[in-house]
């Protein structure tokens, strides 16, 4: 037993004494630039910057100020979040020196300060510049330090220099364009909708049928079908589901201006959802490149009254009944969403993609 321990204890000895090896090789001597902010010059020129890059090894992130408001501009100047930027810039410029770290290129992949230039590395090339064009600060950012200690850090290195750092402070960076937008769109529950329709492009040369479902209350438990034959089908009720909760937490991945996006009519889904709100909304999808796009358009129509069987009241009619409490009010109207979304074509998930574009042959192969 005694000997077990002996030898239980001399490898955790060895670990700790390659460990402190590992450490002592990352690590340069002790810097006098200690605790001294890394961009000295930047927390009085915050409000000079006018464009942002990040460069990471899935992409290239470009955001800039239009006027008084920021937009993605590398995704056709899409709306960007101000407040992630702002976080963003206020943050590099209180970054501080904590430790100066290696030199030798040979550790930087151990850091993540490689740069994005390397395959498959995660780290980032951030760039901020003035209206000017010229650069305020730039700065590759690496792995987050791994420490009990309460304040955040960060492995960080100069593009000019060899000189990897250890910083104090936090940064929120990504070279992905969802990072820097509003990617909730909206959100439809399944409780609000009255009907699904969907209609498919041409398919050697005939035109298939459409696919539809609908209920006439909102206290009818299940959707009903126009195919007859598929409410006899073991999974139709879980498939009518799924294609209801279509634009439940629609979300977006990436954004593309629609003036510069086409839709093939041999490839375009068309899917209409009818709500009991007095919301309809048409949505355009297609998928390329193995990425699934959709268009959002919309239209007031006159909601379904509560306890009406299927009979629709007229807009602004209060002697209708009150929906039930707890049910989904409208999203919005359609004027404001279609402001909002409509000049846009989103990158949505393959899921929601799928539920919006389920085709009657389909019914009995999923599950």
């Amino acid at each position: 037993m005694k000997n077990r321990k002996l030898v239980a204890l001399s490898i955790i000895t060895l670990a700790v004494i390659l460990a402190a090896g590992i450490t002592a090789k990352l690590r340069a001597p002790q810097s006098k630039f200690s605790m001294q902010v890394l961009f000295p010059g930047l927390a009085g020129r915050i409000n000079d910057v006018t464009g942002i890059t990040i460069k990471g090894s899935k992409g290239t992130v470009v955001l800039q100020q239009q006027g008084e408001h920021w937009v993605l501009a590398s995704a056709d100047n899409y709306p960007a979040l101000f407040n992630m930027i702002k976080k963003n810039v206020v943050g590099m410029s209180e970054l501080k020196i904590v430790d100066e770290m290696t030199d030798n290129p040979d550790y930087y992949g151990q850091l993540g300060v490689e740069g994005p230039q390397v395959e498959g590395t995660k780290s980032k090339l951030i760039t901020l510049k003035d209206k000017a064009g010229q650069t305020l600060a730039t700065l590759i950012v690496g792995h987050k330090r791994q420490s009990s200690s309460s304040k955040p850090g960060l492995y960080v290195r100069k593009p000019d220099a060899s000189r990897t750092l250890l910083v104090e402070g936090a940064l929120d960076i990504s070279d992905e364009p969802s990072h820097w937008f509003e990617t909730h769109l909206l959100d439809i529950p399944s409780t609000s909708v009255q009907k699904v329709a969907i209609s498919y492009p041409r398919s050697g040369g005939q035109q298939p049928q459409d696919l539809v479902i609908q209920k006439d209350t909102r206290d009818q438990p299940d959707f009903t079908v126009n195919i007859p034959s598929f409410e006899k089908e073991p999974n139709f009720k879980i498939i009518a589901s799924r294609i209801s909760r279509g634009l439940e937490e629609m979300r977006a991945d990436n954004v593309h201006a629609m003036k510069n996006f086409s839709f093939p009519d041999n490839d375009t889904v068309t899917t209409t959802v009818s709500t009991f709100d007095g919301l309809a909304v048409t949505i355009r999808l297609v998928k390329k490149d193995q990425s699934y796009f959709a268009n959002f358009s919309f239209t007031d129509i006159p909601p379904v009254a509560a306890g009406n069987q299927g009979k629709t009241g007229t807009p602004g009619d209060t002697s209708s009944p009150a929906p039930d409490a707890g049910k989904a009010a409208p999203v919005a109207n359609a004027e404001t969403l279609n402001r909002n979304l409509s000049p846009w074509v989103y990158e949505i998930p393959d899921f929601l993609f799928e539920a919006l574009t389920t085709r009657p042959d389909q019914i009995r192969k999923l599950k």
